[in-house]
This record gives C-alpha cells, structure tokens and sequence, in this order.
C-alpha cells in the first residue's frame, strides 16, 4: 500500500490530484457535496494511481495480452 501512494509519480497524476483537491474544496465551499463526492473519488484514483485499466496495472504500458490457441473437433 506503501508503494503504491509513494511511487510512479508522473505529471498526469500530480494534474489529478491537484484538480481533485481543488474539486472538494469547491464543493464544500459551495455546499454542493455532489462536486465534492466527486472529487474525492478523483482523489483517491490519484492517489493510489487507478483509473480505467484494471486498477493501475497497466500504467507503465508493461500489459501484454496473451492469447490461447482453441483447437476444434
């Protein structure tokens, strides 16, 4: 968990959870807690680096997709 938080730090995840913070502020600021939601869930993507592919595990572009030959009768 560690290790997660405190490494791979690049500029698109510094972006996020800079607007993430700003985003909650915002939102508690305005009383709209809907925007706030919101940005705490951008928060935690930032900090611990998870988003669209598979929870992080493809960010440094390592994923290889492995195929299985299907033999038919």
């Amino acid at each position: 968990m560690k290790n997660m938080i405190l490494n791979n730090w690049n500029a698109w995840r510094i972006i996020r959870l800079v607007l993430s913070i700003v985003f909650v502020v915002a939102g508690f600021m305005n009383a709209d807690y809907f925007l706030a939601a919101g940005g705490g869930f951008i928060f935690f993507q930032a900090l611990f680096n998870t988003g669209c592919c598979a929870m992080g595990n493809c960010a440094d572009g390592s994923c290889e997709v492995k195929y299985e030959k299907v033999k038919s009768k």
